[in-house]
């Protein structure tokens, strides 16, 4: 998993099996945030180079638990509802990050 902060937080992660994961944070302050298509956005791609992204129609929630700027250390955990813009189809998506990041 790599991390930066420029503009908004990156993250980006990639499994065995070719599927990936990129996370854009525009809300890195430690509270509770929603997930949409055009704020804290998240694309993910399955193993069949499927993509499936957050959509403002569908808002998920973005929990950030610690910024460390001093460290550079980011924590958080998401709960989204993920849709594939051509067929529709979507895939819920949970999980957590901790990662140390870039400026």
């Amino acid at each position: 998993m790599f991390a930066d902060n420029a503009i908004l937080l990156t993250i980006n992660g990639i499994r065995d099996d070719g599927s990936t994961l990129t996370l854009e944070f525009d809300s890195t302050e430690v509270g509770t945030f929603v997930i949409k298509g055009d704020t804290n956005h998240i694309l993910y791609t399955d193993a069949l180079a499927l993509g499936y992204e957050s959509t403002n129609d569908n808002p998920g929630t973005l929990t950030v638990t610690q910024n460390d700027k001093s460290n550079n250390k980011f924590k958080a955990n998401f709960n989204v509802t993920l849709r594939n813009p051509v067929t529709a189809a979507s895939v819920a998506l949970n999980g957590s990050v901790e990662v140390l990041y870039t400026e």
